[in-house]
């Protein structure tokens, strides 16, 4: 069977699947209704019950230094969050009975006024002047509240609440909690109102876009219900971002109405090719199946990418989003069809006549014009991409609510009256000295900026020591491990000014005690600004090459994936530009998510162009093509792109928490420019790469490419490289090997760089490099021995340094020409048959034991080997282990090693060590040899080996089965051999039993025949009220009773001649057949017509009646039915000789029974002897093979995973375990020099206008 008719059989077989699921569905629509229904209820319960996080600074990585500190000051300070409360006009008395309610508020752990030092009966003239400055203004006063839970606390939220409702009009009460507060307040009241607006602006597109004003309404029921059911499933995540919830439903209904639009089409189309809906629909759902799934999942891999954030608010946001497109599409395929075969009938009486969006004549002018459209296409998108990366964002928290809320009111009188803006926390160990601590502050007093810092040796200094000073004031700057330090700053939180105090900060308290933390909202926000910029690339980039890899596998080639992303990516730049442009400042979360969410949801747009395309222009040229593809699938385009823009337009304009209202301005507008650029560039961009698209040689044709297993090893090896939470600390090293021709080393340089994910001061290395440079910045270090110290004030450190050891790769390459070994110099410029070999040498190994013997295990790295050569002077390149690919004049060479693996495993069939290269050549030249070499492959593989065990497990129930069916096969040959022997027998004696029968005598005896049968069937004849045969409930017979016998009586006596009387045959069949006695002119006319009548019972003859039947009983019958009309000579004549027909008949039979048994005895025989010798050979070498070897792979492969993981760098010291290396080997090329002769004329100088000039005249 040909790979051809494999690969058709697999598409049957899939489509036939495809065809059952659907009817599946169309059957049971009406439970799919109801459970869906009932799914609700805990659907509703568990969103009810789902916590939402409204503080985004706690998605900050647990392991920063930041975090770590708010962690101190709420277990071991009781502080998690504090307030400032200001109170304008309102006596001292007043002041503090409202302190002592505030008190009393739980969550509130203590309040801090200056009567918690002096009493307020002393006149504040006594007070000290930096005591009364803290806590008092020309207008009022201020209090400190301290909280006992975080700030985000649903406690300490109900505090905030309560204590507002203590106040009055003329108190404030500020900070990150009340923000947080507010911003919640905020966000439960619009977010219903989100999926309101939504819902209406989808509705309004869809209706006037379908055929029908009632279909939209079950598009949002079927949506609806999923977005239902997404929201309830988050309540197993414990808590979700208050963002994440007011975006979900949104963003839902936008991305996954493309399938419900897909699916309604495509079901409208079936119900003019089928005669019911219901196999229209069953049809729509097999054709729209793989479809629709593989749309998806771009767009799941896009959300699910936004979980290699450092900022888990990214995380938060991915899985909930990729969970609802998953739930949306199982809502496509299940929910929406019920929906619509359900109420059909409405969906007719509401049709409309649609809006027409095919714009045949913009097409043709769109494919007409399209090299001047590709021109202003790609002019376009450099400046937007140099606007995109110049987008202004901001980080501060309280300018995403608007300036009427009470917290930002507050915060603005704190700033205003009190010259409070940022408060920090120093966190220090409580053994550090008072001395220590004073001159810590003189020092951070001195950085501009710092309004005033306060500790308990400033109380000290006043003369209080720690005896007077009142407990409750005691506890907030002292617990048992530490004592902290409060220090306020004039500079806006997340500005650069604070960010850069804040280094200062921490290089000052790290001099006095190196584990100090600096904690805080502006530390946070330092900390959030510098997690963003890396997750904003790492998402980026992330997204680009999931997607890619995706569309490589669905498209199958390499080209068009790369053109789609092109496309949609300049759509991102184009949209982010216009923000640049317009003066807008975007919140930190936009650009992170948006170019995420908007390639995988619109990329769906220029898929759908782009396989349209594919598929007609096979049988068209590329313009034609193009405008019957526009015409085509432009409307889908245009519909999706509108509910898109509809579903997050109308939210963006109204919703007054500016995260919110610029996330989904940004993708709106997105989805209408991501739909323009799909319709308007993209076709342009196809038919420019037209040629190199369809080209039948080359590497956008995976169908070309016989060794698929690189491109997989290739694009697996990129999707396992795609970046992960951070660590603390790690170190990313790249170590770059230059190397001649014959692949020894010249020199090594190692690259690293050092990712401080914590924001230390300091980074401890271990390195052996030297001539150590720092590549981005001016830190400094430090070398004892091979200990590397780093002062990195915060940054990350990327240096470089020469290695002087042995790599763990190193290469030998060998040339022969037309077989001869040679030197790659000699031969250059030379003709003939090249071979190059490149044999790879793994040096990093550990021995282990196998089952009781050593063997060594060598670290599985993977090399990626790739060179270029000129097909002009090449032809005929091949590989061993790899690809060669044409490229315009260029062949690229790809190939793939891994060295060891052979002895790793011991499998001498695997053959990896060496690359061998092949070619024809009329110029010799050395190609310039790149390898890339990672063990990240099977480090990151997580091998499975509990399969392994599971085989070993099981070979002995195997080898039981086995044994059983060879006892049966031989039991089956020992009875069918004793039938057949008794058959022979039964045969002999029948031969001797049975006499000939006259023609006359046997046609009469079938005739007889046919009436007792028929008269044994009486009983179970069924027929009708006017006595029609209807069927017999014996279900032998039924058949032949119902069809055969009534058609072949009407038909003979249909056919008989019309001189023979039709009707006397019919009485005579008909009583026959109900056992009624003939009269005599009847009985004389059918022993007259026996031979006629005998004609008319043939079928009947071909019930099942057995010969016993037959010999016991049809001498009385005959003797009895022929009495009166036939002579009884006759009649015992028959009669006697009646036994001898049955058992002619029975032997018969009986012959043509051992036939068919004889011929099974020899297939059993043939049985018992194949599996005997299956047995013997085939489950005792499986048998064998298990026990030989199948443990020692599995110890090997478990031995050959840890080493993977184990290598880090080249050092044998690392950072974390997050640590990797990647080594690049380049080998010099070389060319034939070419002889130049002396040129003895002078020199002429050429002017640059004349230099521009041949840049374009033609060659002669």
């Amino acid at each position: 069977m040909t790979n051809g008719h494999k690969l058709n059989m697999r598409k049957e077989a899939k489509k036939d699947m495809m065809v059952k699921f659907g009817k599946k569905i169309v059957k049971f629509r009406v439970p799919i209704l109801i459970l869906s229904i009932l799914l609700l209820i805990p659907s509703a319960l568990g969103y009810l019950h789902t916590r939402i996080n409204y503080d985004v600074l706690t998605y900050l990585p647990d392991n920063i230094e930041t975090m770590k500190g708010q962690d101190i000051l709420v277990n071991d300070f009781g502080t998690g969050a504090f307030s400032m409360f200001i109170v304008d006009g309102m006596e001292d008395k007043d002041v503090s009975k409202l302190k002592a309610k505030i008190e009393d508020v739980d969550h509130v752990k203590e309040v801090i006024w200056y009567d918690s030092i002096a009493d307020i009966s002393m006149p504040k003239s006594m007070l000290p002047t930096k005591v009364y400055d803290a806590f008092n203004s020309e207008t009022g006063t201020m209090m400190a509240i301290f909280f006992d839970e975080g700030t985000s606390s649903d406690g300490t939220m109900e505090a905030i609440s309560e204590i507002r409702s203590l106040a009055g009009e003329q108190c404030f009460l500020s900070g990150m909690s009340a923000v947080v507060t507010d911003t919640k307040e905020l966000a439960e009241k619009e977010t219903p109102l989100y999926v309101l607006i939504a819902v209406v602006l989808a509705m309004i597109v869809l209706g006037l876009t379908m055929e029908s004003f009632f279909v939209p309404i079950l598009f949002m029921l079927s949506i609806g219900i999923a977005i239902v059911y997404n929201l309830g499933s988050n309540y197993f995540m414990g808590e979700i971002s208050y963002i994440t919830k007011a975006l979900v439903a949104v963003l839902q209904l936008g991305v996954t109405t493309d399938f419900s639009i897909f699916l309604y089409n495509c079901f409208e189309k079936k119900k003019e090719l089928y005669k019911s809906k219901e196999e229209a629909m069953s049809s729509a759902i097999e054709e729209t199946f793989t479809s629709v799934i593989g749309s998806s999942l771009t767009t799941i891999a896009g959300f699910l990418v936004l979980c290699t954030m450092s900022l888990t608010l990214g995380k938060d946001l991915g899985i909930v989003m990729a969970k609802g497109v998953l739930i949306g599409l199982i809502s496509t395929l299940l929910l929406f069809p019920a929906l619509i075969l359900t109420f059909d009938k409405y969906i007719e009486k509401t049709k409309h006549k649609k809006v027409n969006l095919v714009f045949d004549k913009l097409n043709h002018f769109i494919v007409k014009s399209y090299k001047v459209i590709f021109i202003i296409f790609v002019l376009l998108i450099i400046p937007a991409y140099l606007a995109y990366s110049k987008i202004d964002v901001y980080y501060k928290m309280d300018r995403t609510l608007p300036e009427t809320l009470e917290s930002i009111s507050a915060n603005k009188e704190l700033k205003d009256k009190f010259n409070i803006v940022s408060p920090e926390m120093i966190i220090l160990d409580s053994n550090v000295k008072t001395s220590d601590v004073t001159n810590m502050i003189k020092e951070i007093k001195n950085i501009p900026g710092i309004d005033f810092a306060l500790s308990l040796s400033e109380f000290e200094k006043l003369g209080l020591s720690e005896n007077v000073i009142p407990d409750e004031l005691l506890k907030i700057f002292k617990s048992g491990k530490y004592q902290m330090v409060l220090v306020n700053s004039i500079y806006e939180v997340a500005s650069d000014e604070i960010n850069n105090q804040i280094t200062l900060v921490n290089d000052i308290v790290k001099k006095y005690d190196k584990t100090a933390i600096v904690a805080g909202e502006g530390p946070l926000m330092k900390d959030l600004i510098k997690i963003s910029d890396t997750d904003f690339n790492n998402v980026n980039y992330s997204s680009i090459i999931c997607i890619f890899i995706i569309l490589v596998i669905c498209l199958k080639a390499f080209v068009l994936p790369l053109l789609l992303i092109i496309s949609i990516e300049a759509a991102i730049f184009i949209n982010m530009s216009i923000a640049y442009f317009g003066g807008i400042t975007l919140p930190f979360v936009a650009p992170i998510v948006l170019g995420t969410i908007e390639l995988g949801a619109t990329i769906d747009y220029a898929i759908l162009l782009t396989t349209t395309y594919r598929e007609k222009r096979k049988n068209m040229d590329k313009k034609n093509a193009m405008e019957e593809t526009l015409n085509y699938c432009g409307a889908s385009i245009l519909i999706s792109g509108l509910c898109f823009f509809a579903a997050t337009f109308g939210v963006g304009i109204y919703s007054k928490l500016e995260m919110i209202s610029s996330l989904c301005t940004l993708i709106s507008r997105g989805a209408l420019i991501s739909m323009a650029v799909v319709i308007l560039a993209l076709p342009t961009v196809l038919l420019t790469f037209d040629k190199l698209i369809f080209r039948k040689k080359g590497i956008d044709n995976m169908k070309n490419i016989k060794n698929k297993k690189i491109v997989s090893a290739a694009l697996l090896s990129l999707l396992i490289s795609l970046p992960l939470n951070a660590n603390a600390l790690t170190k990313d090293e790249t170590v770059y090997a230059h190397l001649n021709n014959n692949g020894e080393t010249k020199n090594i340089i190692v690259s690293e760089i050092l990712k401080n994910n914590e924001g230390k001061n300091e980074i401890i290395d271990y390195s052996s490099l030297e001539n150590i440079i720092n590549k981005n910045g001016n830190e400094t270090y430090t070398l004892d021995k091979n200990n590397l110290t780093w002062m990195s004030n915060g940054n990350d450190i990327y240096y470089e340094g020469k290695y002087q050891k042995n790599l763990p790769i190193s290469m030998n390459i060998t040339y022969k020409l037309n077989g001869k070994k040679v030197n790659a110099k000699d031969i250059l410029g030379q003709s003939g048959k090249v071979e190059i070999a490149i044999n790879y040498k793994n040096s990093s190994k550990k021995a282990i034991n196998v089952n009781g013997k050593s063997a060594n295990i060598y670290t599985p790295f993977m090399i990626m080997y790739g060179a270029m050569i000129d097909s002009t002077y090449n032809k005929n390149v091949t590989i061993n282990n790899g690809k060669v690919v044409s490229n315009g004049n260029k062949d690229v060479i790809v190939g793939l090693s891994i060295p060891g693996l052979r002895e790793s495993l011991n499998i001498n069939e695997i053959n990896l060590d060496s690359l061998v290269i092949t070619y024809d050549t009329t110029k010799f030249e050395v190609p310039t040899m790149y390898n890339i070499v990672s063990n990240k492959l099977i480090s990151d593989g997580n091998f499975n080996l509990s399969k392994i065990s599971t085989i070993y497990d099981k070979v002995g129930d195997l080898q039981e089965g086995i044994d059983k069916i060879n006892e049966g096969s031989q039991e089956l040959s020992d009875g069918l051999t004793l039938l057949k022997n008794t058959l022979n027998t039964s045969l002999s004696s029948l031969d001797s039993s049975s006499e000939a029968l006259t023609s006359s005598e046997v046609s009469y005896i079938k005739e007889t025949a046919i009436n007792s049968t028929l008269n044994q069937m009486k009983e179970n004849i069924i027929t009708d009220e006017n006595g029609n045969v209807l069927g017999s409930k014996d279900e032998n017979v039924n058949t032949i009773v119902t069809n055969s016998v009534k058609k072949a009586t009407l038909n003979y006596l249909a056919s008989i001649n019309e001189e023979e009387s039709a009707n006397t045959y019919l009485t005579i069949m008909t009583k026959m057949q109900n056992n009624i006695d003939l009269t005599d002119e009847e009985k004389v006319f059918a022993y007259i017509h026996k031979d006629t009548l005998t004609i008319l019972g043939i079928v009947v003859n071909a019930s099942q009646v057995s010969a016993k039947d037959v010999s016991t009983n049809i001498s009385t019958y005959v003797a009895k039915s022929v009495a009166g009309s036939v002579s009884e000579s006759v009649a015992t004549t028959v009669a006697n000789k009646v036994k001898n027909a049955a058992l002619e008949s029975t032997k018969k039979s009986l012959n043509e029974l051992l036939s068919a048994i004889t011929k099974l005895d020899d297939g059993a025989t043939l049985l018992n002897n194949g599996i005997t010798k299956y047995n013997n050979e085939g489950i005792s070498a499986i048998t064998s093979l298990v026990n030989d070897n199948v443990k020692e792979y599995e110890i090997r492969l478990n031995e050959l995973n840890k080493l993977a993981k184990e290598y880090k760098t080249i050092e044998d010291k690392y950072l974390s375990n997050n640590d990797e290396t990647k080594f690049i080997m380049v080998v010099d090329g070389e060319k034939q020099k070419d002889t130049v002769k002396e040129n003895t004329t002078k020199e002429t100088k050429t002017s640059l206008w004349t230099k521009i000039k041949n840049l374009f005249k033609k060659d002669n």
